[in-house]
């Protein structure tokens, strides 16, 4: 092990448990292109390669496990490729913002499906057409450029925007029946 990186306190360990959450995080991506994680990490640009790396050791560095490891690296590699004038970098880093999207879209599905029966759920409008309410159960539409989107609006094919994932005080996320709505939280949840 480097002496200069025990020094900042990165030991085996630590580099053992960043390297296992990194290799988890990147392997349906490394399966999509057929190759290796390391493999995939080595065909990049130095620059993204170096901020994974950057970004999954600091987080275990920092003491974090599981989920919230890849969330705080996935935070720390978003920083590092702002910081890149390359543009290959900035180009993979709009290909990371697609995958964490991606991977907002099946949390909301997952927490918010069970809170579908909420008495106070509401369908959510269409930000585009402000007709349509956004299902998971539509083809992609062509003219929307968003094939991976979970959820696109029944009535335009608009593609739901993490930009719209913005809730009000004492609102959370549901589904019913394919479509995402809201519904008021219970009182006691909105007090703690």
């Amino acid at each position: 092990m480097d002496t200069e990186l025990e020094a900042l306190g990165i030991t085996e360990a630590v580099m053992d448990k960043a390297m296992a959450a990194m290799t988890a995080d990147l392997k349906p991506l490394a399966e999509r292109h057929g190759v290796s994680v390391m493999r995939l990490l080595n065909g990049w640009h130095d620059d993204i390669s170096g901020a994974y790396f950057y970004g999954y050791t600091s987080a275990a560095l920092a003491g974090k496990e599981g989920r919230e490891l890849s969330q705080h690296a996935a935070v720390a590699i978003l920083y590092a490729f702002g910081q890149s004038s390359n543009p290959a970098v900035r180009a993979h880093a709009e290909e990371l913002r697609a995958e964490l999207a991606r991977k907002a879209y099946r949390l909301i599905n997952d927490q918010a499906r069970a809170a579908g029966s909420n008495p106070t759920y509401r369908p959510l409008a269409c930000t585009e057409c402000s007709a349509g309410e956004y299902r998971d159960d539509l083809p992609a539409d062509p003219k929307w450029d968003a094939e991976d989107a979970r959820w696109r609006c029944k009535n335009c094919g608009r593609p739901f925007d993490l930009r719209d994932l913005q809730l009000e005080a004492g609102e959370d996320w549901a589904i019913r029946d394919h479509v995402l709505g809201l519904i008021d939280k219970p009182e006691q949840e909105e007090e703690e």
